[in-house]
């Protein structure tokens, strides 16, 4: 996976995630793996 690449599937994930976290309540993925995903983005 190229650098776009990865910033794509990163940006799609942390958008997949913040969803089933604050609308579908029910997180499928740590806080702290959040964070590093986050982290890696910027």
């Amino acid at each position: 996976m190229d650098e776009k690449e990865r910033i794509k599937y990163l940006r799609n994930e942390l958008h997949r995630h913040n969803y089933s976290y604050y609308v579908k309540n029910s997180p499928e993925i740590s806080d702290k793996e959040f964070d590093d995903m986050m982290h890696e983005l910027m």
